[in-house]
This record gives C-alpha cells, structure tokens and sequence, in this order.
C-alpha cells in the first residue's frame, strides 16, 4: 500500500487464489506507521497488540468460489473530507462474472 501522505490517500491491489471452495463474507484490514522520532506502530497480525485493532469490511453479498476461483480487486483508502479522524475506504471486488463495489467509513 502506498504512504497516506499530503495527497491523504492511497490505494492497492489484492489478489488471492483460493485452494479449496469458500464463502468469503469480508475482508481485513490493518495498518503501519512510522513517526518522525522513529517509533513504528502496527495493527497487523504479526504486530505487537496495542488497543488500535484491525478493521473488518463486510461484504454486501458473500462471494461463493471453488477450488482455483481468483478474486481480485482494488482498495482505496481516503482521509475523510470534513472529519480529520474518520478513513473513507473504497472496496472493488471481482470473482468470475461476479463484481461488486462497497464503501466504509471508519473512525
């Protein structure tokens, strides 16, 4: 993902293939920052646990696929406009004929 910086957004591509059949009902997400006094603060898995948490982006309609099915897409992730706090997050999503589009908002 690239650095949410002065443009305040940032985007990235995803892409798995799933080995066996699967409901996909959401996504997860997480985030890694660095401060200027060299401090690094993480909310993936690996990451040491602090009480920021990951965010979890239901999908409108669960995705069906069998063994081999490849879903892929684009997430972008947005400073909210009026709200300093708040991350506008964008989800597109394909599988086979399957796409979808979904927004969040999260503080």
């Amino acid at each position: 993902m690239e650095q949410l910086s002065s443009a305040k957004s940032a985007s990235c591509s995803i892409s798995v293939t799933f080995n066996q059949p699967a409901t996909l009902y959401e996504l997860v997400g997480w985030f890694s920052v660095s401060f200027p006094d060299g401090t690094k603060l993480g909310t993936g898995p690996k990451d040491p646990q602090t009480h920021w948490k990951q965010c979890i982006m239901l999908l409108p309609i669960p995705i069906e696929t069998d063994r081999g099915t490849e879903v892929s897409g684009v997430v972008e992730v947005a400073a909210h406009r009026t709200h300093n706090r708040k991350l506008m997050v964008e989800c597109y999503l394909k599988a086979g004929n399957t796409a979808q589009q979904q927004k969040y908002c999260f503080v």
